[in-house]
């Protein structure tokens, strides 16, 4: 596999070896060479823009310095005439591999505490980086928990407008008030989130629903809490829908 992905570099110029390398020490003098066949990883993925006739190429490749392996993450631009390394930098977790999106990348990591992240590169610049990063259809998403509550294997939502600015969405709006104790408009927010489920992410209206009998449940009203618990059923998190009912039965009168 090692040995496709040399001739994949190989076609771009006798000299790209050296390039890297030269990319690579100007950031850190250290960097000695290109790590040998067998040692380090070397993800590779080629996007052919259909426009221009041009390719891009995404590259995660380990070089040897004095302090061991070091990993680098590299986005090319091949438009037949001319090479350019449009973006460069130093991944200081495992490299778990590359996909394009669109004229830019990401770059997908591993850390030890169970995180895999991506880093994302629009415009020759790093724009985004983060575990909850993942790619749906070609488009950047967040994946976030969908239940008020820490579920192992729980429903998600995504977020997909990851701008500074970007206005918040209902179920965003629920969560982030239920985790301030703020339980009223919480409520609300789960209840107006019921009209904007999206289609495509793992989550549906028993989720919303669970959310906002939590949050009823800690405003105190048991008995409308308790009727949403009993209408709520077959879902993958029964255990604590259940539980919910079972804390209002079982609570004095």
């Amino acid at each position: 596999a090692d040995a496709a992905k040399t001739r994949t570099l190989a076609a771009l110029g006798a000299d790209i070896g050296d390039r890297l390398l030269d990319e690579v020490r100007s950031l850190d003098p250290d960097v000695k060479r290109t790590a040998p066949p067998g040692q380090g990883v070397f993800h590779v993925a080629v996007a052919t823009d259909g426009a221009g006739g041009g390719r891009h190429l995404l590259l995660q490749r380990s070089f040897q310095s004095t302090d061991g392996l070091k990993h680098y993450n590299f986005l090319l631009e091949d438009s037949g005439s001319d090479l350019s390394i449009r973006f460069v930098s130093a991944e200081p977790h495992q490299p778990a591999g590359v996909t394009p999106l669109g004229e830019g990348a990401a770059f997908h990591y591993a850390v030890q505490d169970g995180c895999r992240g991506l880093r994302r590169v629009r415009d020759d610049t790093l724009d985004y980086e983060g575990c909850d990063g993942a790619i749906l259809d070609g488009e950047l998403v967040e994946v976030k928990p969908a239940l008020v509550d820490e579920v192992e294997g729980g429903p998600v939502f995504y977020r997909r407008d990851l701008s500074s600015d970007a206005a918040e969405s209902d179920i965003e709006r629920g969560l982030r008030l239920f985790k301030a104790s703020e339980f009223a408009p919480a409520a609300e927010a789960f209840e107006a989130a019921g009209d904007a489920i999206d289609p495509v992410a793992p989550y549906d209206a028993s989720d919303l629903l669970y959310n906002r009998a939590r949050a009823l449940e800690e405003l105190g009203e048991r008995q409308q809490a308790l009727a949403i618990y009993r209408s709520i059923g077959d879902v993958s998190y029964q255990r604590w829908v259940d539980q919910g009912a079972g804390r209002i039965e079982g609570a004095p009168r």
